[in-house]
């Protein structure tokens, strides 16, 4: 319905659908709800990949055992 050749004998059969019964309307609800989400596809996948190649880049902290007994040894 919101392509750039819809006729007006398009949107009358549509909308004689959607009143039809109140479940067509809840169909057509949920398919819209579900083509926004594909079109927000292509940002998911991209943060998604930046948050990947973030935790790729930086190493996770490990504690160093020979770190924390060179230290003990300073001290002492």
């Amino acid at each position: 319905m919101n392509a750039d050749d819809v006729t007006s004998e398009d949107r009358s059969r549509f909308e004689a659908w959607l009143s039809a019964h109140s479940l067509n309307a809840k169909a057509y609800a949920e398919l819209a709800h579900v083509e926004e989400l594909q079109k927000s596809g292509p940002l998911v996948r991209a943060v998604n990949f930046g948050q990947a190649m973030n935790a790729a880049s930086t190493a996770p902290w490990r504690p160093r055992r020979w770190l924390a007994g060179a230290l003990a040894a300073s001290v002492g």
